[in-house]
C-alpha cells in the first residue's frame, strides 16, 4: 500500500483530491469510513456490536462482517463478472444476512476478547495481503484494532485475530 501513497503524493493536487484514501493503521477511522460506505449508522451503546472490515492490498476490495443481536451481515464491494474480479468503488453492498443467535453470540464473545488490544496496531511485516479493521461496542465500551496480515507473525493477539477472522469467513461461505 505504501507505493500507492507515494504515487498519490507525486500527483498534482487536483488529482489527489479525487482519490478516496484511508489512513493507514487507523482502525476506528477505517471502520467509520467502511461503515458509511455500507450505509450503517455509527456504533451505538445500546447493544453489543462488532464490525470486522478487511481490505485486500492488491485490488483494494473490501469485505465486512457486522455482528449484532442474532445475526451476522456480510458486506462487500467485490464482485465476480464472468470470472473477472471487479471492485465497485464508493459503496459496500449487503451480500447476505446470517440469522443465528448462537453464531452471532459466539462471534461477539470471540471478538470482544480483543477489547484489551484497543487502539493497538498489529502489523506483520509481509507485503501485500490484507488488513483488518475491527471496531466494536460491548457492554458500553468501545474498542478498535488494526491488524495487517495477522496470520503471518506471532505478535501478541495476531494469531488469535487471524483465527477468529478465518472462522468468520468460513461461516460466511458455508451459510446461506
Amino acid at each position: 500500500m505504501l507505493p500507492f501513497i507515494l504515487i498519490a503524493l507525486a500527483m498534482p493536487a487536483a488529482e489527489q483530491n479525487d482519490l478516496k484514501m484511508i489512513k493507514l493503521f487507523d482502525a476506528a477511522g477505517n471502520a467509520q469510513y467502511f461503515g458509511a460506505l455500507a450505509q450503517l449508522p455509527p456504533l451505538g451503546q445500546d447493544q453489543a456490536e462488532v464490525r470486522v472490515w478487511v481490505q485486500g492490498a492488491l485490488i483494494g476490495g473490501v469485505s465486512g462482517w457486522v455482528i449484532a443481536g442474532s445475526e451476522i451481515q456480510v458486506y462487500s464491494n467485490i464482485k465476480d463478472v464472468d470470472g473477472v474480479i471487479q471492485v465497485e468503488e464508493g459503496q459496500l453492498r449487503l451480500e447476505k444476512t446470517i440469522r443465528s443467535e448462537e453464531m452471532a453470540s459466539e462471534f461477539l464473545v470471540t471478538f470482544s476478547q480483543f477489547a484489551n488490544l484497543d487502539e493497538k496496531t498489529i502489523v506483520c511485516d509481509v507485503r501485500d495481503g490484507s488488513s483488518l479493521s475491527i471496531d466494536g461496542m460491548v457492554a458500553g465500551s468501545h474498542f478498535s484494532i488494526f491488524a495487517g496480515n495477522p496470520g503471518f507473525c506471532d505478535k501478541p493477539g495476531a494469531r488469535e485475530i487471524a483465527d477468529a477472522y478465518a472462522r468468520l469467513v468460513e461461516v460466511g461461505k458455508n451459510t446461506d
